[in-house]
């Protein structure tokens, strides 16, 4: 939020949400400067549960935490696995002949759809794209992303993947398996805010 005009004083700032800590901060507001809250972090009003005493290298919650995706080792091999909160077993999605380096991963907003970023022994992209409600294979987007991967977002229903490159967008539909090109001069003027692509 941002709140202008104010006058200059001390103000004490709370924020609050439901099922997490209250945040408060006192800030000095002094008169033609502008006063940032900085590192805001709310913490859940839970104790945490363990649910995992695997060799886990990375994982990402799905945003409304029901699901957990990893990078673990498995009998000395990389594996990428998720599981259900409170469940004890894991589905492998696929085992990997390498660790990576960097690895990351983003769910749809529906999780449906799992995107694993990562760099290679030659720090080369790996990446892909796992089905997590079908038994589907992965679709690897790596070939595609050859030139590398700015950034990826999900559109709000999670039905299209949208990834930045250093040359153009890419929109992958996950309703038709296939992708679409945004012609390159297209993308110098191009906004993207994670939902729509304005041109």
């Amino acid at each position: 939020a941002q709140f202008t005009r104010l006058l200059p004083g001390n103000y004490k700032i709370r924020l609050e949400k439901s099922g997490f800590l209250t945040w408060t901060k006192s800030l000095d507001v002094e008169r033609g400067q502008a006063t940032f809250a900085k590192d805001v972090v709310l913490f859940r009003d839970t104790l945490p549960s363990q649910i995992a005493t695997d060799d886990i290298r990375a994982a990402a919650w799905s945003n409304d935490s029901t699901l957990v995706v990893a990078l673990r080792m498995n009998a000395g091999l990389p594996e990428i696995a998720f599981t259900q909160k409170n469940v004890a077993s894991w589905t492998v999605l696929t085992r990997l002949s390498q660790l990576p380096t960097n690895p990351t991963f983003l769910f749809s907003p529906n999780k449906r759809f799992v995107l694993f970023r990562a760099l290679d022994e030659k720090k080369q992209l790996i990446a892909l794209l796992f089905p997590l409600t079908t038994k589907n294979a992965a679709t690897d987007l790596t070939k595609i992303l050859r030139a590398g991967m700015n950034a990826a977002h999900w559109s709000s229903n999670g039905d299209t993947l949208v990834m930045t490159t250093p040359n153009n967008i890419l929109l992958f539909s996950t309703a038709s398996n296939s992708f679409t090109t945004l012609p390159e001069q297209n993308v110098q003027d191009s906004l993207l805010d994670g939902k729509t692509i304005y041109s």
